[in-house]
């Protein structure tokens, strides 16, 4: 009989002890328990296009593993996001190749079913794929045995959120948080359809396991997540290049801002770290603290003599003449924020959540949000017009969203993308006759593309780099930030 998947502790935290989650029905024999307090995060039904790479947006901001369990076919139509799930260091197992109920699948079918999906999730990954999660949690004594014939060990779970019932954030929230004990496994989906409430309750998920003194780990495998390395790369005219090298990021690289001049910028990381490069002085940074959620982006003020960092739970950090205007730290939100922009004077800011919701403090004026729309991906960036009085919302699948003064050049809303998009730059005013009437959109595999006066000058699409941002230079150029596993 195949056993129950084991969670897998840290080496340095103890050894891992196997624990029976719970399937949807019966499911014969002991169960056995685990006295650490750890808990897992599993997400089936993957991958799908844009919800897959915004629940790993998510789990990177917070820097916890996870366990997908994607359909193979879909694996198969969508190879790179599956890379990346294992490139960012989360477990992988297996969910047969078409989602059929193995309690009522022919031996014969077996092979086409099960040991197709289990070699292209292997032949992808360039590891072994060990476990497997049965479509509907439907097990029984002959299809334990079919996986034990096979070396595969059954992946069941503790908690259904039914998350594909679209319940709401807080109905998710309230349920994958319910009556959590060491060894829960709490089953998501990233696909098929709108898992947007997924995306949406995940940051209070982790926030509440946290609260509740557990840590997450993987199921099905080990999870390794390390350190990065800057990966700048600028196109067209900037004022300094790639000035990274030999620099190693503790936490994941979130974002990056220039300094006036386009002589320096600074990258902000995930755990509130600061890296300065040229002219952009260090004024401090959210670095030895421990944060209530990870930090999301950076944005100068126009002195150049600043800078704040935004928080995914709206939180605010100010350094040197950056003035503080207020936050979301002790909101409960119904989305992550995702992107913080400076007003052209640097008195106020704005931030923007995943949901679309615009946040104003200081000299920056409300023109407008998404927070009640529907949206077909999350927002993942913002940019503000030259003179403030507008902005442009940029969507995970290429949609462009205007507000004030900010007018629509165009969007990637109706293309079919090969890598979903992380952020938008607008033109900068004055580096030609007419400028700041354009958007740069950038691709997480470094694709650029470019609307109104915004000129193509180059990308780092194929490179293999998993690319953050996209910053514009006062030159009329931009810096794409990527970043490597150290």
């Amino acid at each position: 009989m195949a056993a129950a998947a084991a969670l897998v502790v840290p080496a340095g935290d103890g050894a891992g002890a196997a624990f029976r989650p719970t399937g949807v029905g019966d499911l014969p024999g002991p169960h056995q328990g685990t006295t650490q307090a750890v808990v897992a995060l599993t997400f089936d039904d993957g991958p799908h296009p844009v919800w897959t790479p915004a629940v790993l947006d998510v789990l990177d901001r917070y820097g916890v593993p996870a366990t997908f369990f994607p359909i193979g076919s879909l694996a198969e139509r969508h190879p790179d996001i599956v890379r990346r799930v294992v490139a960012e260091g989360h477990a992988l197992g297996n969910h047969t190749w078409s989602h059929r109920d193995l309690t009522r699948l022919p031996a014969g079918a077996w092979p086409g079913e099960v040991d197709r999906a289990t070699r292209h999730l292997a032949a992808l990954a360039g590891q072994p794929v060990t476990c497997l999660r049965p479509p509907f949690g439907a097990t029984s004594a002959g299809v334990r045995s079919q996986l034990a014939a096979r070396g595969l060990t059954e992946a069941l779970w503790t908690h259904d959120t039914r998350d594909f019932r679209r319940p709401g954030v807080d109905v998710i929230v309230t349920e994958a948080l319910r009556d959590l004990r060491p060894g829960s496994v709490i089953l998501f989906h990233d696909g098929p359809g709108d898992r947007s409430q997924t995306v949406a309750a995940l940051p209070r998920v982790i926030e509440g396991i946290r609260a509740r003194g557990f840590r997450i780990v993987p199921v099905c495998g080990t999870a390794a997540r390390g350190p990065e390395r800057p990966a700048v790369a600028p196109f067209g005219p900037v004022g300094v290049g790639d000035r990274s090298a030999g620099v190693v990021s503790a936490g994941r690289l979130v974002g990056m801002a220039a300094s006036p001049s386009g002589r320096g910028y600074w990258l902000a990381a995930a755990d509130g770290g600061v890296f300065t490069y040229g002219d952009a002085a260090f004024h401090g940074s959210a670095g030895g603290l421990r944060l209530a959620a990870p930090v999301v982006g950076i944005a100068a003020t126009p002195t150049g003599r600043g800078y704040r960092l935004a928080a995914a739970d709206g939180g605010v950090f100010t350094y040197g003449d950056a003035a503080y205007r207020g936050g979301l730290g002790h909101v409960q939100l119904n989305a992550p924020i995702v992107g913080i922009a400076s007003t052209p004077g640097g008195g106020g800011y704005w931030l923007v959540g995943a949901d679309g919701g615009v946040f104003t403090y200081g000299d920056a004026t409300f023109h407008g949000s998404l927070g009640h729309v529907r949206l077909a991906a999350p927002i993942v960036g913002v940019a503000t017009t030259p003179t403030g009085r507008g902005y442009w919302l940029a969507a995970a699948d290429g949609g462009v969203f205007t507000f004030g003064d900010a007018r629509f050049h165009g969007s990637l809303g109706h293309v079919r993308l090969a890598a979903p998009i992380v952020g938008i730059a607008a033109t900068p005013p004055g580096w030609r006759e007419g400028s700041g009437g354009g958007y740069w959109l950038a691709g997480a595999d470094g694709g650029v593309f470019t609307f109104g006066d915004a000129p193509f000058q180059g990308s780092r699409a194929g490179s293999g780099v998993s690319h953050r941002a996209i910053i514009p230079s006062p030159q009329g150029g931009y810096w794409l930030l990527g970043a490597r596993p150290a």
